[in-house]
């Protein structure tokens, strides 16, 4: 039995020093080195995942541990690995040299350098586990105020201790009444459950993954998510790996079996009097203090061997297996978790596994890259470090732990509480629950097997990749492509072209066909769906693309995530004209949350969606539109944009004759022999005011003949069909990603509303029934859709809120609104890859606010 000693020597500080230069080099070297390859996969198409590589080498992961977020992780596992080195090394130095004296001030160091981080480790873990929805917002991954996050921690903190209180409580009062080791070791098993249970969640849902790579980079062969053939060093390892994986179903099961037997037949297990005749064997109070069943029929076996030499390190060997396992597969797999947490794919190869994002910010964020391999560290190894420290303490019946007056004067305090029952308990009580955990999420997951055998990861190595790159660019030179014809407004032509894009399943079509989704998506105010491919986009290349970047502010701006919005404008070069003029409206939008640097307006005040915004932010101020009646001097997509929203709010105020002179008129001069297909719709809507309809169904059906998937050419065919303003019956190739919905599809109905609501964000609802929610939805959409009729309710700036709004029914009806005008009706106008698009007009939209007055008054 070692005995603790006060007095500090010379040479107790060799196994601090020692520690501190092992863990430096695993620092240095090992760290870094362990980290290399890291991978996530993300969903291209159904059941093909494609795999791009993070960390391509030790610089890569060296600049990712040195992140502002990773640095807390991975402070706490050099801490408690740098404890555990100084424990190991003060009892190997003892017990070599026959002294069995531990220094109390050693030991106290290396303690609290193991007890930090486990403590660090519940919390990690808890938050962890509490994130029941992903963070799939890149706001949400900025890096917080210190703070911030120690207040969080610190809520964290009370209610998990007050738990275990609670707990202890409980368990003082109805259970544990006569038996205070019991009770504190109970105590803190409850205390750390939840790292525990992130042990058993991690590793047994990523095990079909594990040892399917394993084996085949055991057997020398490269496998789809790490296409690389392996090399001798790293056939060994995968080898060590795959037989230790192999190992654990077989030794959480004799966990399992050894907790049943101990509790419902203990006096079955009783060792035989061989066992205890060389004295090397102390008798435990139960078998799962000497490694469970195994452990049990081992010490059995091996005690019929009369040789020392031989019997001690067999049943040494076993019982350093069966107790120290699981602790040991905690720190030495803590790789392996950092590498499946990164490829994020443990919902397919398992079930109940711990996500902590969405897979394609892995591959696109820093922050989220840096939360991860964080987890890892604290939260997984953390706990490990603590239960290998007291199954050191513990192992061969506490051998190095000083007890009773071996304690000197810590005997009365310290020792009184970590006593040798109380410790070996934890230690089989931790294992135990962290085996268990394990074994029912491997159980529930080995069937998911098959599945992880159906999927397809595409894992093409870098250079196939810079190949492909050069041979998209080539592609985009020499075709024309979707996002060109949509800038055209050749929609039919585009459909087309984007079949052809679904047929060919080459991988230098798959972004092509994204970017045109993508297009399509924002062209139609489908701005959910704009995020989705736009991040989908954004991971397949690396997080270095400016368009995905451009769609997703504008998608956010159009839904009004302004957070979001300013987290994107950040990763954008700020000489990006398209980007200034998406940050100058954001700043209007939400002038609180996005600046705009006053610097840059010189490099945008010419631009014609500028011009056409401060347009229409005056006549807002003035409450009448006053748009110029030759129209706009220039012919472009943007002029165009703002063309068909200049009509639609001269047909508001009814002054559809003076806006029919001014399309006409422009037309003309403009389009002698090309065709607007956009133009001649409003042209037709136009002609219906005017009473012109014989005129109208004739522009109608003749744009229709060059465009007839043109999603606005068919929604104004089936208004005129629904009006009774023609009299054939069209009949149309529907396209729901992009068209308009049907009026035949149970318009006003609550249906529709909720439908409308839920799917356009700068489009005030179109329906005779609107409530509150439309109302709402209206005015954060385009408020401009109620202009006229606040102006004559003389309902002035301060009063144009909900309340008033809804009250005075300020929001015009289906019927009460022009004709098809919301085919023609925007608000704030940008652009992404030069398409022009629609952010709406809210009613926050003061001109009285400082912000926007100073722009009216230049």
């Amino acid at each position: 039995m070692f005995s603790l000693v006060s007095t500090v020597t010379i040479d107790d500080f060799v196994p601090i020093i020692a520690s501190l230069g092992i863990v430096i080099f695993l620092w240095r070297f090992v760290i870094p080195h362990g980290l290399r390859g890291l991978r996530v996969a993300f969903e291209r198409e159904e059941n093909v995942y494609e795999i791009h590589i993070l960390t391509k080498n030790t610089a890569d992961a060296r600049e990712l541990l040195q992140d502002t977020r990773v640095r807390f992780g991975i402070q706490s596992y050099l801490w408690s690995l740098t404890g555990i080195a100084i424990l190991l090394m003060e009892f190997l130095i003892s017990y070599t040299q026959g002294i069995y004296e531990l220094n109390q001030w050693v030991l106290f160091v290396a303690i609290t350098l193991i007890s930090i981080p486990a403590l660090i480790s519940i919390l990690s873990s808890l938050d962890a586990q509490l994130k029941f929805k992903l963070r799939n917002r890149r706001a949400d991954l900025e890096l917080k105020g210190i703070s911030k996050r120690i207040i969080k921690m610190a809520l964290l903190s009370v209610i998990w201790v007050g738990l275990t209180l609670m707990f202890r409580i409980i368990m003082r009062e109805y259970f544990i009444t006569d038996n205070s080791n019991r009770l504190n070791s109970s105590t803190i098993f409850f205390a750390f459950l939840p790292a525990i249970i992130a042990y058993g969640r991690v590793l047994g849902s990523s095990w079909n993954l594990l040892v399917k790579n394993k084996l085949l980079h055991a057997r020398g062969k490269p496998t789809e998510i790490n296409p690389e053939t392996p090399s001798k060093k790293g056939r060994i390892l995968s080898t060590i790996v795959f037989i230790t994986a192999i190992t654990m179903p077989i030794t959480a099961l004799n966990t399992l079996l050894s907790l049943l037997a101990t509790f419902l037949i203990p006096e079955q297990f009783v060792h035989s009097e061989s066992v205890f005749r060389f004295g090397d064997i102390a008798k435990q109070d139960t078998i799962m203090e000497e490694g469970g069943l195994l452990g049990f029929y081992a010490i059995e076996l091996f005690s019929k061997i009369e040789i020392d030499m031989i019997r001690k390190p067999l049943v040494s060997a076993v019982l350093l297996f069966l107790i120290l396992n699981i602790a040991v597969v905690g720190i030495a797999f803590v790789f392996e978790v950092a590498r499946t947490m990164f490829l994020a794919v443990t919902h397919i190869s398992g079930r109940a596994g711990i996500k902590l994002a969405d897979n394609k910010l892995i591959r696109t964020e820093r922050a989220q890259q840096a939360d991860i391999l964080s987890f890892c560290f604290s939260g997984f190894a953390g706990q490990s470090m603590f239960l290998l420290a007291l199954a050191m303490m513990t192992f061969w019946d506490s051998t190095f732990l000083p007890q009773n007056e071996a304690c000197g004067y810590l005997e009365s305090n310290v020792c009184s509480i970590a006593t040798k029952n109380m410790l070996e308990e934890l230690t089989w009580m931790m294992a135990s629950a962290g085996q268990v955990i394990f074994l029912l999420v491997w159980l529930i997951s080995i069937g998911k097997i098959k599945k992880l055998n159906a999927m397809n990861f595409d894992a093409v190595d870098l250079s196939k990749r810079s190949e492909l790159e050069t041979l998209k660019r080539k592609i985009r030179v020499q075709d024309v492509n979707v996002i060109d014809l949509i800038r055209k407004e050749r929609i039919t032509k585009a459909f087309q072209k984007y079949d052809e894009m679904i047929e060919n399943k080459e991988e230098q079509t798959i972004t092509a066909k994204l970017r045109s989704e993508i297009t399509l998506s924002m062209i139609a105010g489908h701005w959910d769906l704009t995020e989705t491919l736009s991040d989908k986009l954004l991971a397949l290349e690396g997080g270095e693309d400016d368009f995905a970047r451009l769609a997703l502010i504008a998608a956010n701006l159009a839904t009004r995530d302004y957070k979001e919005a300013k987290h994107h404008l950040n990763a954008v070069p700020e000489q990006s004209q398209e980007r200034l003029i998406l940050n100058w409206i954001g700043s209007l939008l939400s002038p609180n949350e996005i600046k705009f640097n006053m610097e840059n307006i010189h490099h945008i005040q010419v631009s014609s969606a500028i011009k056409g915004n401060l347009d229409l932010l005056k006549w807002y101020k003035n409450k009448t539109p006053e748009p110029n009646i030759i129209g706009p001097k220039t012919n472009t997509p943007v002029s165009r944009k703002i063309l068909l929203r200049d009509i639609a709010l001269l047909r508001i105020e009814n002054r559809s004759e003076d806006a029919l002179d001014m399309l006409e008129m422009w037309m003309e001069e403009n389009f002698q022999d090309d065709l607007w297909p956009s133009g001649l719709v409003a042209k037709s809507l136009l002609e219906i005011d005017c009473g012109l309809q014989f005129s109208a169904q004739e522009t109608l059906e003749k744009v229709y003949m060059h465009e007839p998937r043109h999603p606005m050419v068919k929604a104004a065919l089936e208004l005129f069909m629904d009006s009774g303003l023609t009299t054939k019956e069209w009949s149309f190739e529907q396209n729901e990603s992009v068209d308009w919905p049907s009026i035949k599809n149970n318009i006003d109905s609550k249906e529709w509303n909720e439908k409308w609501i839920n799917t356009y964000t700068v489009q005030p609802i179109l329906s005779n029934n609107i409530d509150i929610s439309g109302v709402a939805q209206s005015m954060l959409a385009n408020i401009w859709v109620a202009n006229r009729s606040m102006r004559e309710a003389n309902i002035d700036f301060p009063k144009r809120n909900m309340k008033n709004i809804h009250k005075k029914k300020l929001i015009p009806t289906r019927n009460e609104r022009p004709l098809g005008n919301h085919l023609l009706l925007t608000g704030l106008v940008g652009t992404v890859s030069g398409i022009p698009l629609d952010f709406g007009f809210t009613n926050t939209l003061n001109p009285q606010n400082p912000s926007i007055k100073n722009y009216l008054e230049e």
